[in-house]
């Protein structure tokens, strides 16, 4: 028998939203640089929650940190709490080899267009376990079809493994522009946000000064590319935080991923940072 379940698009609260913010957390740090970059998207959230039927579509891109979507679950539900269910959610989590099989030739599908509102928020991720930028330019078809969604902003979040390789700035850097201009070639009308890595101890025990050393790279190239920036490194707490978010039970054992309500924390952060953009009177004008 088929059984035909009707689409429920009413936003629930799924992700526990923190009741207090850790101490560790710098929260005068939370803020995203480099806000201009995001004028359309934050015009077009503005015009949406003055009751205009506008459709918002993010795409966040990442690693195993997006992957889960523990954090980008959070940030999801409190987008669709303030501005409205855009569609349902949808997910695509890829393995590393799908990247490197040359018969691969589909990445995204995107919802059918009867799913999706007129009005609300739509929040898409893709993430890859052990993803690094040079993962995705590997697949010039990932890129082509992220036009299919119609982003109108693409969030970025890796660098955590380039840090626990061997880190060479020039191919680094040259990673990050092939993957970011293709973003722009497909996406010309998308506004563009990187978030930096987190902290991380090398065999859970030993800082990584590579987590640093992207970090600079990426806000550099950001600064100089018209690129917005959310600098979780600094919020967190910065270099050899994340003992005390292991201490707080904020991290998993391997000192590199998170815990559920670490994500949420991350996530909780995110989304207000971003806010606190759209809130500003210039906004509002």
């Amino acid at each position: 028998m088929l059984i035909m379940i009707p689409l429920q698009l009413k936003a629930q609260d799924v992700y526990q939203v923190p009741i207090a913010i850790p101490a560790m957390i710098r929260q005068n740090a939370n803020r995203i640089q480099n806000p201009l970059a995001l004028k359309k998207v934050l015009l077009k959230l503005d015009s949406l929650e003055k009751g205009d039927s506008v459709n918002v579509k993010i795409l966040h891109i990442g690693d195993s940190h997006i992957y889960a979507d523990l954090m980008t679950g959070m940030i999801r539900q409190l987008f669709q709490k303030r501005f409205g269910v855009g569609s349902p959610k949808q997910l695509y989590r890829y393995k590393l080899a799908e990247f490197q099989d040359t018969l691969m030739t589909s990445f995204i599908t995107p919802l059918p267009d009867d799913s999706i509102r007129k009005s609300g928020v739509c929040y898409y991720i893709a993430g890859t376990n052990g993803a690094e930028f040079s993962t995705y330019n590997q697949k010039p078809e990932f890129f082509k079809e992220t036009a299919l969604l119609k982003p109108d902003l693409v969030i970025i979040s890796m660098g955590t493994n380039e840090a626990f390789g061997y880190l060479d700035q020039n191919t680094f850097e040259n990673n990050i522009d092939a993957f970011i201009s293709q973003i722009r070639c497909y996406n010309p009308a998308a506004d563009i946000l990187i978030t930096t890595p987190g902290d991380a101890l090398k065999r859970k025990r030993y800082i990584n000064v590579s987590i640093e050393k992207v970090r600079s790279i990426l806000i550099n190239y950001a600064t100089n590319s018209n690129v917005a920036v959310w600098d979780l490194n600094t919020i967190m707490g910065g270099q050899g935080s994340i003992k005390k978010w292991s201490s707080s039970g904020l991290s998993q054992k391997d000192k590199i991923h998170y815990t559920r309500e670490g994500y949420y924390l991350q996530g909780f952060l995110f989304f207000n940072a971003l806010m606190n953009e759209l809130d500003k009177p210039a906004i509002k004008l």
